[in-house]
């Protein structure tokens, strides 16, 4: 039962739509969320295509073909070619973005594409599911109308088919910690594309460290300013704990370095 359940899932393949406003190579933040959902796909046997929208020629219309140098009808075949569609859509203004918008708009053509003998569309029976990103409330309204839209193309909507990420609750209209939050994730996923290997330093306590003779006090800082009570140096408190975060990253390399764990090229990055 095992190895045909896995035979099963490996037949699958999943088609995402990055509708971000974003052309390559700009980072995108829905691109960084949307590979997350392919690692997890991936884990399951599910072949994922990714499609940024904005890199091709779409023309503004609500029929399968507006003729020209339209790109929809290629997009249109893997979308039909597919067996599970997963919609990305950053926020603006609280509903989903102009782009994720001409798509919807874009699928409506496809009730001219119903099969003529059964009647069903050609999204019938497809699982959907939406993901959305943004600084700002509104992935409620985004996730419930992209669903509710999909489900009238024919779509199949799974319990819990969305996934969002709009920052930390409390910090909500915080846009700074926001974008330090976004960086991580570009960071992350971008040096993975190129091997790099990502390490997340512990920050606790390195703006209380002396970087001379590493006493650890809560009195070594008194807000901007670092004053070790044990030796004397002084500094500013930000700059130790820079220095500090430096310093434990230096001791991670070596310890890669040493284990053979680094190439050339990542050791020079």
């Amino acid at each position: 039962m095992s190895q045909l359940t896995n035979i099963f899932i490996m037949s699958l393949k999943a088609l995402f739509l990055n509708c971000t406003l974003k052309k390559s190579p700009e980072v995108s933040h829905t691109r960084a969320l949307i590979d997350k959902a392919v690692e997890l796909f991936q884990d399951l046997g599910v072949d994922s295509e990714v499609v940024r929208i904005v890199d091709h020629n779409i023309a503004f219309g609500v029929s399968s073909d507006e003729g020209g140098d339209d790109e929809w009808p290629q997009i249109l075949e893997k979308i039909k070619a597919c067996d599970i569609l997963v919609i990305g859509s950053s926020i603006w203004f609280g509903v989903r973005s102009a782009v994720a918008q001409m798509v919807l708009e874009r699928l409506d053509g496809s009730y001219a594409d119903a099969d003529p003998e059964t009647g069903q569309y050609p999204l019938y029976g497809k699982v959907a599911g939406v993901i959305v990103t943004g600084n700002e409330d509104g992935a409620h309204n985004v996730s419930a109308n992209t669903l509710f839209n999909l489900t009238h193309l024919g779509c199949t909507i799974p319990p819990n088919a969305d996934c969002y990420w709009v920052g930390d609750k409390k910090r909500r209209h915080n846009h700074s910690s926001w974008a330090f939050r976004q960086l991580q994730t570009f960071i992350e996923y971008k040096a993975k594309e190129v091997g790099i290997i990502t390490h997340y330093v512990d920050p606790s306590y390195t703006s209380q460290t002396c970087i001379r003779c590493n006493h650890i006090s809560k009195n070594n800082r008194n807000r901007l300013s670092f004053r070790c009570e044990k030796c004397g140096y002084a500094n500013n408190a930000d700059l130790i704990g820079a220095m500090n975060i430096e310093h434990k990253t230096r001791d991670y390399r070596y310890i890669l370095e040493s284990q053979g764990c680094l190439s050339a090229t990542q050791t020079n990055a």
